[in-house]
């Protein structure tokens, strides 16, 4: 082997390093952009925690006009949930409240980026109530989550 072919091949050699160092470094930027990215997942944890706050109160989409929170899925002081239970065909309305209360006030400020304000939702669900005879009414769930350091 003469001496072009051993400094051909060191070289084809130095370039394929640098091309598998430069494809590792890619990965490797992509994945660590994407893993340490801080997500706010407290809107999904809320409209989760809706549908199961409607499952507990309606069973089988019929709520009782004496229904309650205990036992809910809100056992946490950083959860706030206002149900509010209204007739659509007679004067029958019932509210509600479970968990932290000054979330309420938050939930209705406008909320300025960077500061910690709770993530809040409200939802609308058509019900069945019965009220000493079977009635259309309707749900609204009002949640928040504050949450600040363990779902940001």
């Amino acid at each position: 082997m003469d001496k072009g072919q051993v400094l051909g091949s060191s070289l084809s050699l130095g370039w394929r390093l640098i091309l598998i160092a430069a494809i590792t470094l890619f990965v490797a930027l992509t994945v660590g952009s994407v893993f340490s990215a801080k997500q706010d997942v407290r809107k999904a944890e809320a409209s989760i925690l809706a549908e199961r706050i409607t499952g507990c109160i309606a069973k089988e989409g019929i709520v009782e006009p004496n229904f309650d929170l205990k036992g809910c899925f809100i056992e946490d002081n950083e959860i706030y949930v206002s149900a509010n239970l209204k007739s659509l065909e007679t004067n029958f309305s019932r509210s509600i409240e479970s968990g932290s209360p000054e979330m309420k006030v938050f939930c209705r400020v406008e909320q300025e980026e960077g500061k910690k304000y709770p993530s809040c939702i409200s939802q609308k669900y058509y019900v069945l109530i019965d009220n000493k005879k079977i009635e259309r009414g309707m749900l609204e769930l009002s949640i928040g989550v504050k949450k600040y350091e363990s779902n940001v």
